[in-house]
């Protein structure tokens, strides 16, 4: 999940509540690992688990060395991955995801969601080839 730090209430709750959403569907939470909308759907999911007495749930971050700078990790994180650069952190995420949610309130700049399209891209056509 990418997402950003600052925010609002209201857009902390709907992460929250995909996370939730999620935790219900057995699912652990990659993100960021920092606050905000990275921190929402590991709550909402980690709600969702504890009502499920999940006991193996997985909380994974993935940061970059200026962002753990910048902010810590939050609590909830219970595996960390610090990659050197950020296109290598975006790699990470389309490597280790399922399935990819980009949050509505993401501020990122568009860059980074076409590094991250472009990869996914490039591994489908290495799969299926168009001839």
């Amino acid at each position: 999940m990418l997402g950003r730090s600052f925010h609002s209430r209201e857009e902390y709750e709907y992460t929250k509540d995909v996370g939730y959403h999620l935790g219900l569907r057995d699912l652990d939470i990659c993100t960021g690992c920092g606050p905000g909308a990275m921190k929402g759907p590991m709550k909402g999911a980690n709600v969702a688990h504890a009502k499920q007495r999940r006991k193996e749930s997985r909380y994974l971050g993935i940061s970059e060395p200026g962002i753990i700078a910048a902010e810590a990790p939050n609590p909830i994180v219970n595996e960390l991955v610090v990659m050197p650069d950020i296109e290598k952190r975006l790699e990470a995420f389309v490597r280790l995801g399922h399935g990819i949610i980009v949050f509505p309130v993401a501020s990122a700049p568009q860059k980074r969601y076409s590094i991250c399209w472009a990869f996914c891209y490039t591994q489908v056509t290495k799969i299926f080839p168009f001839h």
